[in-house]
């Protein structure tokens, strides 16, 4: 695993997991893989895709099953299960996993990985970030949000639980972490994803995140008191 930018002592820096930057190719959903689909009775060009009703199945590239971490055109991240085993036992907090369906050019690829999700909660994006509500849907609950102009600014540290990976809503794509969490990852020296501060990121263009519901057990989501708006 790489690591770009310096870990700081701040302890609420925040860093975020993506994919290698030597790895050019992404792995491509299988046609197993099927979302809902949403209507609006006010606004037809509000139908879209909603959230994924079936489990993660997606073709690799041999480059990509041969990593610890591999990575999907639409971001899912893929952590081979005996790493997940291992960062739970090292006291890594905020994520789970979940079996996926993994092949290589059509042929199921035998050793496996699992979907790794961040369920750490980091609150609704600070304002001064920059993003902000725009648009939510009373008929068919599309949100539509501004977006970050000011990573410095994205968490609000009141609204975090303590995980030391977590989501920032609404940016559920993104897996976040605090400074413990990155030390950790770091340390296994895994293949297939960097570390990067999120003061490296680019600004992010207008966001349409879905629902809460699309990302977060519904048990997570009762004990965060969220509200129905975004749920």
């Amino acid at each position: 695993m790489m690591i770009m930018g310096t870990l700081m002592s701040e302890s609420r820096s925040v860093f975020v997991l993506i994919k290698s930057e030597e790895e050019s190719s992404l792995g491509r959903w299988n046609p197993s893989v099927d979302l809902a689909s949403v209507t609006c009775s006010l606004y037809p060009e509000h139908q879209r895709a909603g959230s994924r009703l079936t489990p993660l199945s997606v073709d690799l590239p041999k480059s990509m099953v041969e990593r610890d971490f591999a990575w999907t055109w639409y971001s899912e991240c893929l952590i081979r299960p005996s790493l997940g085993e291992k960062l739970k036992n090292s006291g890594l907090t905020g994520f789970y996993t979940r079996k996926a369906h993994v092949t290589h050019k059509g042929v199921a690829f035998p050793n496996g990985f699992d979907e790794l999700f961040a369920v750490g909660w980091g609150g609704i994006a600070d304002p001064r970030s920059g993003v902000r509500l725009i648009e939510s849907c009373p008929a068919c609950g599309m949100l539509s949000y501004s977006g970050v102009t000011n990573w410095n600014q994205l968490v609000d540290w009141n609204q975090w639980d303590g995980s030391d990976i977590f989501m920032v809503w609404p940016l559920p794509r993104f897996i976040f972490m605090t400074e413990r969490g990155a030390q950790i990852l770091t340390a296994s020296r895994l293949t297939g994803a960097q570390i990067i501060a999120v003061t490296e990121l680019d600004p992010q263009e207008d966001l349409s995140p879905g629902r809460l519901s699309y990302w977060l057990p519904a048990e997570i989501i009762s004990k965060l008191k969220i509200s129905p708006e975004i749920a």
